[in-house]
């Protein structure tokens, strides 16, 4: 979790944000 995370706040963009939500539904 820390991983993605660290991606979404490293570049902050909306695709990121949704793949980051999908990633903790799952």
């Amino acid at each position: 979790m820390s991983s993605c995370t660290v991606s979404v706040v490293s570049m902050p963009r909306p695709a990121s944000s949704t793949r980051f939500l999908a990633s903790s539904k799952l």
